[in-house]
């Protein structure tokens, strides 16, 4: 299975020293979704993007596999693997947070930190005929969504809270979010698996913040995922950018660069100390 991986030298001169940090895009994302930050992220460090299979230039699993956040994550970790890939910061957005997540569990000793960017998985049941709807309604208007989006009402009236922030997407930007809602070949059966599943905070979280640093990043305005109704254990450092919705690569990159290159100094130094 083929899968997208692209990588983006540090421009710091650390990249002999520090692993590199690894990016996994959400649910209806690819590789642009981290556009904006990679710029700031490579200033210190080597930067690896992932896209999951059934987005961008990722072929799907196989139709008999059930593409899981545990299958997302065992497919990228193979992929890693593949390029040599074996030590990591790993940083997820949306589905992409839940992966990250999966992929420290599953890779005990190369995980230094994981950091979920308003991450996926902390609803408090299996749900999502919402979700579901607004895909299907989003592909039925893909065709009009060129038009659409040229009135800033219109565009923002549709975006802002849910993938946008408080108003301040350009036409291109919501053009290319939309897309890739649009776009994924996989997109249906990827969101019934996530939306089947619940990522347990008490059973889960509690003993991998005992072997590294966990960090979740929310968002002020995000209406897609909002913060676990039980409080995370010890170890897990949380933080909300203000100003934000689900995607604050967009709505606030340079504070998302900030908040990301903290996560990963913060667990590149208690890796170290250990």
């Amino acid at each position: 299975m083929a899968m997208y991986l692209q990588r983006h030298a540090s421009r710091s001169g650390r990249r002999d020293v520090a692993p590199p940090v690894v990016l996994i895009h959400g649910l209806g994302g690819d590789r642009r979704t981290w556009a904006p930050v990679i710029p700031g992220l490579t200033e210190f460090y080597d930067v690896v993007v992932v896209e999951l299979p059934g987005s961008g230039d990722s072929r799907s699993l196989p139709s008999n596999v059930d593409p899981t956040p545990q299958a997302l994550a065992e497919a990228v970790l193979a992929r890693l693997r593949q390029e040599g890939i074996r030590r990591f910061h790993a940083i997820g957005h949306g589905l992409g947070g839940w992966v990250a997540l999966e992929l420290a569990e599953k890779e005990t000793d190369g995980v230094i930190s994981v950091t979920g960017l308003a991450p996926a998985g902390f609803w408090p049941h299996p749900s999502g005929e919402r979700q579901r709807r607004a895909i299907r309604n989003a592909k039925r208007w893909a065709v009009l969504t060129p038009l659409v989006f040229t009135l800033p009402f219109m565009r923002n009236g549709l975006l802002v809270g849910t993938l946008g922030g408080p108003g301040g997407l350009g036409y291109g930007e919501g053009l290319e979010i939309m897309r890739g809602y649009t776009a994924s070949s996989d997109e249906g059966r990827v969101n019934d698996a996530m939306l089947a599943q619940v990522y347990n905070v008490t059973r889960r979280l509690t003993p991998l913040a005992k072997r590294i640093p966990v960090f979740l990043v929310w968002a002020a305005e995000d209406r897609m995922v909002t913060p676990p109704a039980v409080s995370p254990p010890e170890g897990v450092f949380q933080h909300v950018i203000q100003g934000a919705g689900h995607m604050p690569t967009y709505d606030q990159p340079d504070r998302t660069v900030e908040v990301l290159l903290a996560a990963v100094d913060k667990g590149l130094m208690l890796a170290e100390a250990a």
